[in-house]
């Protein structure tokens, strides 16, 4: 498709032809020289061309040959006149091709010395410079010459080239009238009747306005100028087999009829999908329906049509429409002329409905840009909003924690601290997975999981927010539903966290809230269940329930002011359900509340390896694991150049009585390992550090070669959690990664992983 400039461009080029029709047409006393090379320079400048040569059909011998009748060069150089007889091309078989291509109304195109033969380039010098475009020249149907444009002219407005060396022919063609007889003058009228039509369709193709009435306004000229019955514009959908009417006009605006018919799979069979490389477009033609062969078009003698003309439209290359020229009542012998003009009269066309297309097409993209462009403004504002908001949260129990000397007091303001954290890590997380689905990047991870364990979680979570507005909460776990499965329990999680969260949230008090699962079946082991979150909150305007799993959107522009939130979650939600093989949707009416639902695939897991919780008060892991001494006798060295948070892995893990060893560098883990390297089972490397960062470090150590330096387990820690920056903690020789903030139930997993005595606990 065109970028913007294209289109710019072209609408120069087409303007600057209208411009030049003025000026052909304005001079009455002026010589023909002046007249037409005033009239050449504007089409020259906006185009790029360096030399216009007409050529005049010559028959020399028998053989039709081309003579040069005019030559306007840039730079003040005299100009050829037509006072002067055509100079003669010479006989080779280059301009033999050319004059046998052009006579079939196809445009010769050379774009540099690579498209001709090297004992032939010599001669187009005659041109001084390439690309050449040879432009054919018609005259009641028969081949008049041709026009020759020569510069360093961009490809892709071939089209609007070929219109202006017809436009260019034409005051030639004028100029020539004062030398003929009555009969030739007469030959001629119809030709340049034909090309004032081609400059009015031009007219349009610049025009602003309505494009629709532009088009509709060429389509009824092209009628009048036919005196035809009726001319129609078929758009071509090959999707539904069909040929819809997008144009009409008729002689005396008979009452649409042609409804009735459908030729899309005779129309289709009958023109190439691709505009053909030879610029001459495919034709069809009928002068008595009822005499034809083809039973297909007999159908049109039902609505009066005895006779038609047919041409294709290209838009961007390819086959978009037709046009078909009718006669009604009575049979019609089109004239060669009349043929080949309405051959010409579509190629332009196509570029007015072309320009349509594209004005229409900007204007959208102009709409979703500026949509986006305040959608985005506003989840900015959103964000910073909802960043700030738990940070003042944080700064300010922070101080007054320091300051309270009672012991409640603190709990109370570290508590606040937890949950103002917890709301700052999800907006974070909201941000990050938003960039990772825009970036394709949004990967899952699948282990095991206990699902009707994830739903008493999950749930759990919320019971505070519902008992303090007096939430009604109802669940049903479907029996069907297997215990055990395989998937990402994480964003399976983060789905159902998001849905209960926007319900507790909109949901005022005294409401009621549901969550419903329920099992569709299983095929191959996949089983497909379904979810649901209803409430009784403020519900969904029909208008908005389209726009809801858009990215940055939210119900209303108020929404986030009252209630919060970065208009991120439903968005993510739907890209998450979708990699999960399955869909999310809602039922709502406003002010009655609102039924999210969503389906997801997911493996039984059938070796039900996950271990049920016991009751022993021990410091236990999230699956019941009691990690009390786990990891007695072991010891780690962790790479860590930030102090807290050297302090919160080593208090997380104290209850495991793993021993831990810091550095706070690349440099000093490296030295600290060499020195003692037979003392440690695993290293946790941070990535960003100061002096040596967490890859060379890494890398320094694995380039040791002793067994030890090339089997340690070492774990990246860090806060870049996207894929390559995941591969690139691999590639540095790392064994595995973990994300910032750290989880302490992943920080447990890792070491029971990699410290071997621990596999099976």
């Amino acid at each position: 498709m065109l970028e913007n400039t294209d289109i710019e461009r072209r609408n120069i080029i087409a303007d600057t032809l209208l411009k030049a029709a003025e000026l052909f047409t304005s001079y009455e006393e002026e010589p023909f020289d002046k007249v037409l090379a005033d009239g050449i320079l504007p089409i020259a400048d906006a185009a790029g061309l360096d030399r216009v040569v007409f050529f005049r059909r010559l028959n020399i011998d028998g053989v039709v040959r081309l003579g040069q009748l005019y030559c306007w060069k840039r730079g003040g150089l005299p100009p050829a006149s037509l006072e002067k007889e055509p100079l003669p091309l010479p006989d080779t078989p280059l301009t033999a091709n050319w004059v046998s291509h052009l006579i079939k109304n196809g445009c010769v195109r050379i774009r540099d010395s690579g498209d001709i033969a090297e004992d032939e380039e010599a001669f187009l010098k005659i041109f001084g410079v390439m690309p050449v475009l040879l432009v054919p020249v018609f005259s009641r149907g028969d081949f008049w010459g041709a026009v020759g444009l020569a510069g360093r002219f961009e490809e892709g407005y071939d089209d609007l080239l070929c219109s202006a060396a017809r436009l260019c022919a034409n005051t030639v063609m004028r100029a020539e009238i004062e030398a003929c007889t009555q009969e030739q003058s007469r030959q001629l009228k119809t030709r340049l009747e034909q090309q004032e039509l081609i400059a009015e369709i031009i007219k349009f193709l610049v025009s602003h306005g309505d494009p629709e009435a532009h088009i509709k306004k060429v389509i009824a000229n092209l009628g009048q100028f036919y005196k035809a019955s009726q001319v129609f514009v078929f758009s071509i959908e090959n999707k539904h087999d069909a040929s819809p009417l997008i144009y009409y006009w008729s002689e005396n605006n008979t009452p649409l009829r042609r409804a009735a018919v459908d030729l899309a799979d005779w129309i289709k069979n009958s023109f190439p999908v691709t505009l053909p490389v030879t610029f001459t477009l495919p034709f069809i033609s009928c002068a008595d329906i009822a005499a034809s062969h083809l039973d297909v078009l007999h159908p049109l003698l039902d609505i009066d049509v005895n006779a038609f003309m047919c041409v294709p439209l290209y838009v961007e290359g390819r086959l978009w429409g037709i046009i078909s020229i009718e006669q009604c009542y009575t049979p019609r012998n089109w004239t060669e002329n009349e043929k080949l003009f309405v051959v010409t009269a579509a190629s332009t066309i196509s570029g007015v409905i072309m320009r349509n297309i594209y004005t229409s097409k900007l204007k959208e993209a102009l709409n979703k840009a500026t949509e986006a462009s305040k959608a985005k403004s506003a989840f900015l504002s959103n964000v910073s909003h909802e960043m700030r908001t738990p940070l003042n949260a944080i700064i300010g129990m922070t101080a007054i924690g320091q300051k309270a000397a009672a012991i409640e007091r603190k709990d109370h303001a570290l508590n606040m601290i937890e949950d103002a954290s917890a709301q700052l890590l999800g907006v974070i997380n909201d941000v990050l997975d938003m960039a990772k689905i825009a970036e394709n990047k949004l990967e899952l991870s699948f282990i095991e999981f206990n699902f009707e364990r994830l739903i008493q979680k999950t749930c759990a979570i919320f019971t505070i927010r519902m008992e303090e507005k007096n939430l009604n909460f109802k669940m049903h776990i479907d029996d069907a539903i297997p215990k055990f499965l395989i998937g990402d329990d994480q964003r399976l999680t983060q789905v159902i966290t998001n849905l209960l969260g926007n319900a507790v949230k909109f949901t005022p008090a005294n409401g009621t809230i549901s969550l419903d699962t329920r099992f569709l079946g299983e095929k191959d082991g996949i089983c497909s269940l379904q979810l649901s979150v209803s409430d009784t909150g403020i519900g969904i305007s029909k208008e908005q329930q389209t726009h809801m799993f858009e990215s940055f959107h939210q119900a209303e522009s108020s929404t986030s002011r009252k209630y919060g939130g970065t208009g991120l979650g439903l968005a993510i939600c739907k890209s998450i359900v979708g990699m999960m093989k399955g869909e999310i949707w809602l039922k709502s009416e406003f002010g009655k509340g609102s039924v999210f639902t969503f389906t997801v695939k997911m493996k039984r897991d059938i070796r039900k390896i996950q271990r049920e919780p016991s009751d022993s008060s021990s410091p236990r892991h999230e699956d019941g694991i009691d990690i009390a001494n786990l990891f007695d006798g072991y010891c780690v060295l962790l790479a860590e150049d930030v102090e807290i948070n050297r302090d919160i892995l080593m208090t997380l893990l104290e209850p495991t009585c793993l021993k831990i060893d810091c550095a706070e560098n690349g440099k000093e883990a490296v030295r600290m390992f060499i020195e003692e390297s037979e003392k440690y089972d695993l290293i946790f490397m941070d990535v960003q550090m100061p002096e040596v960062d967490g890859y060379e470090a890494t890398r320094r150590i694995r380039a040791l070669g002793t067994e030890k330096a090339k089997g340690i387990p070492i774990i990246a820690m860090t806060a870049n959690v996207f894929r390559e920056d995941i591969e690139k903690c691999l590639d540095a020789g790392m064994n595995s990664h973990l994300g910032k903030p750290l989880n302490i139930n992943d920080v447990i997993d890792k070491l029971r992983h990699y410290l071997p005595k621990t596999h099976g606990d």
